[in-house]
């Protein structure tokens, strides 16, 4: 449990230290943490074993971080396109590769890159106070993971998915939901005082609603994959909580969502 806080801890300073600092120190911290988990994600899905198409993956990876960079998110659709053509192409004259491993290695691209790319699309929205949009995402997303552990703590008694997740609970889930919904409103409440914010409170309610909801589908579906492939964690990079997927699970549901409801709503 110790080394679990500790770890906690190194991590947020670290992550709020390249928030701040932005840039291309941010862009290629994110990028590299994506790599990572798209690595552990290859390596769970095939138990170990990365194969050589999965190259491919990285590459393209890579281009679409570039491509999104450059707001060149046209490309990335033709990326994506020529990706799996090739990929075809190389199975064909390959007997090493089957049809799913081409349908791993095009996962892989879409569930965790994708969902790191809206990660940094969030760093360019445009909010009252620079970088708040990212601090808001990870604050109310990890909050939700908290508030759901104690609430199921102290009243949980129903199982929430015991095939899944034996731990959590229904008590948990409702905690996990009210907790960011309330830190998103003392958010707007601080910010509103001191600076005077243009956006209306029930934006932060709403924001705080996706992540507490989308937070715990983001947690399940990563225990779906490892419970599938009979692994406990996507990686031990961080003691106490497994991989970058394992931190980052949650993040992965609610950075997309987030980021439609702050280009089609504010």
């Amino acid at each position: 449990m110790l080394s679990r806080v500790i770890s906690a801890i190194v991590g947020a300073l670290i992550l709020i230290f390249v928030i701040f600092l932005g840039g291309w120190v941010f862009k290629i911290a994110l990028m590299l943490v994506a790599l990572v988990g798209l690595f552990e994600f290859y390596s769970v899905v095939q138990r170990g074993k990365i194969k050589l198409i999965n190259l491919v993956g990285f590459i393209s990876a890579v281009l679409i971080f570039i491509a999104t960079d450059f707001n060149m998110r046209d490309s990335i659709f033709f990326i994506l396109l020529i990706t799996i053509i090739f990929l075809f192409m190389v199975s064909i004259f390959s007997k090493k590769y089957g049809f799913n491993d081409i349908m791993i290695t095009m996962l892989g691209l879409v569930y965790p890159t994708l969902s790191f790319i809206t990660i940094l699309l969030i760093s360019k929205v445009a909010f009252p106070i620079n970088n708040l949009a990212l601090i808001l995402l990870f604050l109310l997303t990890w909050s939700s993971d908290t508030f759901a552990y104690f609430s199921g703590k102290l009243l949980g008694k129903h199982k929430l998915s015991p095939d899944l997740s034996p731990k959590k609970t229904i008590e948990g889930a409702v905690g996990g939901v009210i907790g960011p919904i309330a830190i998103g409103m003392i958010c707007w409440a601080v910010g509103n005082f001191y600076f005077n914010f243009s956006i209306d409170w029930y934006h932060f309610l709403v924001i705080g609603l996706i992540c507490g909801i989308f937070s715990q589908f983001g947690d399940l579906s990563a225990s779906f994959i490892k419970r599938n492939y009979d692994a406990k964690d996507f990686g031990y990079i961080m003691p106490g909580h497994g991989g970058i997927l394992d931190r980052f699970d949650s993040v992965l549901f609610t950075a997309p969502l987030t980021y439609i409801y702050f280009t089609l709503v504010l």
